[in-house]
Formats: structure tokens, sequence, C-alpha cells
């Protein structure tokens, strides 16, 4: 099979000859496509770039000397991470759980789902708390499928007990619905910035979480829909109330691009609304 061994490194720059190149990966010509293969794992996907050189200036050696081409580009809608989740809470704030998580394009490998199928019991239960939002668990079940045909897609699905997912107080019952993606760092402005700010990849998170509470609890206020814009990307949730009781859906969409230096405090003061938004409870009281 006839390819082109392609050479590269990290921030490739046209500008002046020079060499940064530390790996090297091959090409295969597929009509007007290219077929990319990883050289040095026998076990990853098929023409899968991925996180590590997908979206990538790469310096290809042909028959006619050499030439700067893009790897595989992903979409953020390629770059996605889908939950679905049933939750019972009882009365005094437990909850069973059954829930499953896609993750597909560089998702699959910054999640490391493709990995953690490979090990054992234990380290499989680790890998699943930074899943969820939750402090503990107990596993009743997890499973692992796999879909290498395309663009490369895993899924886990998880059957989980956990105690005080809702505080409890009188007749009052405190939820958090946001139970899988809460975001937990803090971002500081940096008013000083002289470097600008590149986010590599984009990607697409949408969360779906149906919530069934005990009978005679309904919401006392529930949140507006909340929605926030910016140049780095979008996110919004939603907050239903029906006959099977609370609905959650959560969507945090992330644009690849490269960013002044003056931009960063707005990224960070985007960052931090999220942080807020993820933490909205919904308040519901006991009407009997």
């Amino acid at each position: 099979v006839k390819s082109g061994p392609s050479a590269l490194g990290w921030g490739l720059k046209e500008e002046f000859p020079y060499s940064s190149f530390n790996h090297v990966i091959l090409g295969v010509p597929n009509g007007a496509d290219t077929l990319w293969l990883e050289c040095t794992s026998q076990t990853g996907p098929f023409n899968n770039p991925g996180l590590f050189t997908g979206n990538r200036d790469v310096l290809m050696i042909t028959d006619y000397g050499g030439a700067v081409v893009k790897t595989q580009q992903y979409t953020p809608q390629d770059n996605a991470a889908y939950t679905w989740a049933q939750v019972a809470i009882d009365a005094q704030g437990n909850a069973e759980m059954d829930f499953s998580t896609l993750c597909k394009g560089m998702q699959y490998d910054v999640s490391s789902i493709g990995a953690i199928q490979k090990e054992d019991e234990e380290d499989q239960r680790k890998w699943l708390y930074s899943m969820t939002s939750l402090p503990s668990f107990e596993t009743q079940s997890v499973s692992f499928t796999e879909d290498r045909e395309g663009l490369v897609q895993g899924t886990v699905k998880a059957k989980i007990s956990a105690r005080r997912v809702a505080n409890v107080s009188g007749k009052r019952m405190f939820v958090t619905p946001n139970l899988f993606s809460q975001s937990n760092h803090s971002y500081v402005p940096m008013d000083d910035r002289q470097t600008r700010m590149e986010l590599t990849y984009g990607y697409e998170n949408i969360d779906t979480v149906s919530i069934s509470i005990p009978d005679g609890y309904y919401p006392e206020v529930l949140p507006e829909p909340i929605q926030i814009e910016s140049d780095f990307g979008s996110y919004s949730a939603e907050f239903q109330f029906g006959e099977s009781g609370l609905l959650y859906i959560r969507r945090n969409t992330r644009l690849e691009g490269v960013y002044d230096p003056e931009q960063y405090n707005e990224f960070v003061e985007y960052l931090n609304k999220i942080k807020k938004a993820d933490r909205t409870k919904v308040v519901l009281v006991n009407r009997t």
C-alpha cells in the first residue's frame, strides 16, 4: 500500500524553516481523501487521528517532495459526549441511577473510554467516578461497547446507588439536577496576559437527566432556562416538570480557535458563569 510518511509536532510554523517534529504517522491516499494510520500503536482505532494527531498541519513526504497537509478535521459535533440518565430519588434523598454515556471523536480519547475497558473492575470503578459529579456511590453493574466503524465511539452503561443525592429539610427537598457534568475548576482573571490563547479542539456535551421524585413533591419555584453565549461557545440548561418528574437538559458547546490575550478574561468569565449555572438547585415542597 502506497503511503506518505507524515512528520508532525506541536505548532508547525510555515513562516520559516525549522524542525519541530517528534512523531510520524502514515497518510494513505484514498481517492480524494486520506486515511491516517498511527505507527506506534497496534490497538488504536483505524483512521482515527484523534486528540494526538487530529486537527494538525503535518509535513507529508511524497514522491514529489514535501507538502504541508492537514490531518482529519473535527467539528464540535464530531467530538461529542452524550449522557442519558434515569434517576429515582426516595424520600430520604438517596437515589438509584441508570445511565449511559457515549463519547466519540476526540472525547473518545479525552475520556479514556477505550483504554479503561481493558482494566480491572477496581480501575473501572475509579474511572466511573470521573464520569459523574457524585462524591460517592456503589456500582451495581457497568458495561462497555465500542464502534470503530467510521468515527470511533465508545459507550459506557452503568447502574449505581448513591446516598444523599438530594438534601431533605422539613417539607423541602433540594436537588441539583446536574449529576454528571458539573464544572469544578475555579478560573482567575489575568489582566497582564501577553500571549494568545488557543482552544485546540471544539466539542459538544449534552446531558439529558430524568429524575423521578417521591409522591407529593412539587417544585416550589422551577428555575428559568439558562442561556450563555460567547465567542468561545454556548451553554444552555433547561428545567422541566411533568408527570414523570423533573427533566434536566444541559448543552455545552466549545469552539476551536485562537484568541487575543485581551479575550482571556472574557473566557474566564464565561467559564465561571457555566460553573455557577451547573450548580442550580431545584427546590421541591411536599404538599401532603
